[in-house]
């Protein structure tokens, strides 16, 4: 724990003269400045939408922490402004604060109030054992009580739906007149501190707990770490320290479960005087997921729970991109947006992640399961409950019994084609759901707590059911039809949570597979979901290497009023000689052609395997080739090719040959210790859009050579595909069109690809696009910015010297 003379030090750090701007923690380049400049810019002026640039090695994560930091802590962004900014005493006592004092600044306002809970954290800390001694002996008392209290009460009363709508609004109105009490006796004592620090806050929301770490750890770098306080959200599963929460696979249940014991007041790791104490360890210092957990399994203490009391008031907040992306996520999470910046990093990914959480399926299975549950759920309860509850059930009963219906009845039109589209207001019609208010039924979901609710009770029937089977008791019917789905109802609560936003931003597919029948929904507009938050946040920020192709934000940034919207490409930071891009269209007389129809001629598969030989021959023996191929599929076919032709085993005699795996195996360690332990000339075939071209670091040797054989385009003929294309076709905008959709999906993948190879400002590589359609003028303008000032087309005639001379000559470059 920190001690208070180190407080009293970290304290002291604001003294301490900035040297550059927006108090990076070196000297950043130009290209870091530009882009810093127009995020401070944008959030100073309260534009609502940033959409920025910055290719990868350029420090985009770090100008992204010190650009929003600098403007969140009051900073000026340039150094000679120092002399301007408010002073701090140095006197210790000063750190709790003059309550008269004016504050602007939310780091300003906060800072006594953080060195405050670093101080509280320090003393509690030491006493932890004696408050757990304490807190075991009031639950031994309170379960005292409870078993007393069972003696009068069934424990299957713990499965009754207790929700009531008219007490929860009374307790709302209660506590919005709480809070502006609060308000007006804090405007009275003129202090405002704690009130200024939770209006704004920053969001960072990433795509995997490694770049959460990451942000956390660029954060520790910079001086900011003394002054702000930093909080990841996370899952349970991350967090959960309960010896019997361990082994349970999925997280649904895993919520139910923990939500089980907090509502019987039987975990002995989640209590409010413990949790306080971790949330005020996890204000003191920016941590990972790994060092906060680690902490909450040595004190015994819930880490979930605290970092969400911690959130509350965190000045930054780290989360995965769905807790923020779902609005049931962030209001379990008790996260509000209003005011907030939220930040998207990996930016790209924003429109395809949104429409993915979006496409829900429910089964005719599912279906059955769910409404035989809630009949023999309301069979016991249905006389004791209150009678809205008991009139939302019968709502959901009738969504549920109607969807059913409908999928029985539905026809396809031929039995070899098991697939419709159908629009969502035509099945709502004939399925006599169009009255129905579908936001109203998706609140009672999570506010009556109705899924843990029945799935207990089902859960306990099932132990007795199986108790009666030990006895030689005969298993009822209805416990074999939910024995098989402890969580009947989640997705039932998701098609229907769908259903309340527009029905011309989605389609429904009704398909069979496997005897099975089902209803999916396709989420045609994603931009709804970013539209709603826009009406919250204080602003919008999508960062990247690349954010090309861009046109699916004009959606979006319709939405934003003019001079709302900041857009900035950032140059690279690599000088152009480091970097060589050239187009092969042809080699050896031969026109490459990877489209479906063609990429599997075996005259191309030659030529091919020709060209990657070639290029291998021209890449220094320390540096690595990286080979991407359209797919999993096609990468086989090709590496067979040349193992039967053994083309592959000549390859192989040169370079140890290195190979993507669809079955999860990660060759990347293998192929990293082989070019940088045992100094080994190597080739890696990998596929774009694999967990090989997106996140990971082919720096320095690992890749001196990418070679891009074809464009990763999709099907063109699967229903979600001609679904999306045709909508976008619909709405009208010249500048995106359903074509654009297309070559975008398959652009961004490509895009990501080849942003793996020059990852810092020294690194070089060359980058070699194989296929006649990178010539393409509309191809070109959606790679990414840099690279298409230095691309170079190789003539159709003397391929094979053109391709050695360039390589030859800018390899030679770096061996002076």
């Amino acid at each position: 724990m920190i001690s208070i003379a180190e407080i009293f030090k970290l304290h002291k750090m604001e003294k301490k003269n900035i040297e550059y701007p927006y108090c990076f923690p070196y000297k950043p380049y130009q290209v870091q400045v530009d882009l810093m400049d127009k995020i401070y810019d944008l959030l100073k002026t309260d534009k609502k939408i940033g959409l920025f640039e910055s290719p990868t090695g350029t420090g985009k994560t770090m100008s992204l922490i010190c650009s929003t930091l600098t403007w969140y802590a009051g900073k000026q962004p340039l150094p000679e402004a120092k002399s301007v900014q408010p002073r701090i005493e140095d006197d210790f006592l000063s750190l709790f604060g003059n309550p008269t004092e004016s504050n602007t600044s939310p780091v300003k306002s906060r800072v006594n109030q953080l060195f405050k809970k670093r101080a509280y954290s320090q003393i509690k800390s030491t006493d932890i054992r004696e408050i757990q001694l304490n807190l075991k002996k009031k639950r031994e008392q309170r379960e005292i009580l409870q078993r007393q209290q069972a003696a009068t009460k069934s424990e299957e009363d713990s499965h009754l739906l207790t929700y009531d709508s008219d007490n929860e609004n009374k307790q709302k109105k209660l506590k919005e007149i709480a809070i502006r009490t609060q308000t007006l006796n804090k405007r009275a004592q003129a202090s405002g501190v704690e009130s200024s620090a939770k209006e704004v806050q920053i969001i960072f929301c990433t795509r995997t707990h490694s770049q959460m770490s990451q942000i956390v750890n660029e954060i520790k770098r910079t001086q900011f770490s003394a002054e702000v306080s930093v909080v990841p959200i996370v899952s349970r599963k991350g967090l959960c320290v309960h010896e019997n929460m361990k082994d349970i696979p999925y997280v649904s249940l895993l919520n139910e479960r923990c939500q089980d014991l907090c509502e019987k007041s039987k975990c002995p790791y989640n209590d409010h005087d413990l949790t306080e104490i971790m949330a005020n360890y996890i204000l003191e210092k920016p941590q990972d997921i790994e060092e906060i957990g680690q902490y909450a399994k040595d004190t015994k203490i819930c880490g979930y729970f605290s970092s969400r009391k911690a959130a509350q008031e965190a000045d930054v907040l780290i989360t995965p991109y769905q807790s923020i992306l779902s609005e049931s996520t962030r209001e379990a999470l008790g996260i509000s947006l209003n005011n907030k910046v939220v930040v998207f990093d990996e930016g790209h990914n924003i429109m395809e992640t949104i429409s993915s959480m979006n496409s829900v399926s429910v089964t005719l299975p599912q279906l059955s399961n769910s409404i035989r549950a809630i009949i023999l759920y309301t069979e016991k309860y249905g006389s004791r409950m209150a009678p809205k509850n008991l009139k939302s059930l019968r709502d959901i009963s009738d969504v549920i019994d109607k969807l059913q219906s409908y999928i029985q009845k539905h026809k396809f039109e031929t039995e070899t084609d098991q697939l419709q589209t159908l629009d969502v207001m035509d099945v709502l019609i004939q399925a006599d759901l169009y009255k129905l208010d579908f936001q109203k039924i998706s609140s009672f979901f999570d506010k009556s707590d109705l899924i843990r609710k029945i799935n207990g009770f089902c859960t306990a029937m099932i132990q007795k059911e199986k108790q009666n089977l030990v006895q030689g008791k005969k298993q009822s019917d209805a416990s074999n039809i939910i024995s098989n789905s402890r969580s009947v109802l989640y997705a039932v609560k998701e098609f229907i949570r769908i259903l309340q936003y527009k029905p011309e931003d989605g389609k429904l597919i009704i398909e069979k597979q496997n005897d099975i029948m089902a209803l999916r929904y396709l989420c045609l507009n994603p931009t709804q979901t970013l539209k709603r938050m826009l009406d919250q946040v204080k602003g919008l920020i999508f960062i990247s290497g690349t954010l090309e192709p861009s046109q699916e934000f004009n959606l979006l940034i319709n939405k934003a009023k003019e001079g709302e919207v900041s857009r900035f490409n950032c140059a690279h930071i690599i000088p152009k000689q480091h970097f060589q891009g050239l187009i092969v269209s042809q080699f050896e007389d031969h026109q490459f052609d990877f489209r479906f129809q063609s990429r599997l001629n075996e005259s191309q598969l030659k030529v091919l395997g020709n060209l990657i030989l070639h290029i291998c021959q021209n890449t220094p023996q320390e540096g690595g080739v990286i080979v991407f191929l359209q797919s999993y599929g096609f990468k086989n076919t090709f590496l067979n090719f040349l193992r039967k032709t053994e083309f592959l085993k000549f390859l192989g005699s040169s370079r140890r040959i290195f190979e993507e795996s669809q079955d999860g195996v990660d060759i990347f360690p293998e192929y990293q210790k082989a070019i940088t332990e045992a100094k080994a000339p190597s080739i890696l075939f990998c596929v774009i859009g694999g967990k090989l071209s997106e996140g990971i670091n082919f720096s320095d040797n690992l890749a001196r050579t990418v070679i891009v054989c074809g464009l990763p385009f999709a099907n063109s003929q699967s229903i979600e595909i001609k679904e999306k294309m045709h909508y976008y076709n619909q709405i009208g905008d010249a500048n995106f069109t359903g074509n654009d959709y297309y070559e975008n999906l398959c652009m961004k993948t490509l895009n990501q690809a080849i942003g793996r190879a020059i990852r810092h400002i020294g690194d070089f590589a060359t980058i070699v696009l194989v296929d006649q359609r990178f010539s393409n003028l509309r191809i070109k303008r959606k790679l990414p910015k840099w690279m298409q000032e230095s691309l170079v087309e190789i003539g159709a005639k003397n391929s094979r010297d053109e391709v050695q001379g360039l390589m030859t000559q800018f390899f030679k470059y770096f061996q002076k």
